[in-house]
């Protein structure tokens, strides 16, 4: 029996799920994401930790979407994106896969002053190269997304052989 897809409420968090494809809850629109916050947050902490992630259209994903923040009242907070914390887990991403934030309202604030984080998680990809993190509307490579701050504790290497790579060097540095 496959495992549902991580249910995330505010306040709590996804912690030691392993969603693959072929889960019996899955979500039908384009992107498919299996772990996604998308503009829900408020005060308090969501957690997303010890998750494995992998074949799948995308990785972790935050989505601040649309207008919502000035729907009032809302019973659990503003519908924004923030105070997420995402860390420990281990995500596989093949090519056009990617794990991030995006928006779609113009707002920045979700990359800037939210307190959105990702740290200390493991990332299996197809290429270090190649652009598998999203941030700030844009779509970079390893060396790009530590530039953001982000995983200063993380590590990435190819899949199937996840040899580490800390701080975006050349493969042959462990």
């Amino acid at each position: 029996m496959s495992r549902p897809a991580p249910y995330l409420r505010k306040g709590a968090g996804s912690r030691q799920n392993r969603p693959r494809k072929g889960d019996d809850r899955r979500d039908r629109r384009d992107r498919r994401d299996r772990i996604e916050i998308q503009s829900s947050g408020g005060t308090k902490l969501i957690e997303i930790a010890y998750n494995v992630v992998r074949a799948n259209n995308n990785g972790i994903t935050l989505i601040d979407s649309g207008n919502r923040a000035r729907e009032w009242p809302t019973p659990h907070g503003p519908h924004i994106v923030q105070n997420v914390w995402v860390h420990n887990n281990t995500v596989t991403m093949s090519a056009h896969q990617t794990t991030g934030a995006v928006e779609d309202d113009q707002d920045t604030d979700i990359f800037t002053t939210n307190h959105n984080r990702f740290d200390s998680n493991t990332y299996e990809v197809d290429s270090i190269a190649a652009p598998h993190f999203s941030w700030d509307n844009v779509n970079v490579d390893w060396v790009g997304w530590r530039g953001y701050g982000h995983d200063r504790h993380g590590r990435v290497g190819l899949l199937d052989s996840l040899s580490e790579i800390a701080g975006g060097g050349s493969s042959a540095q462990k």
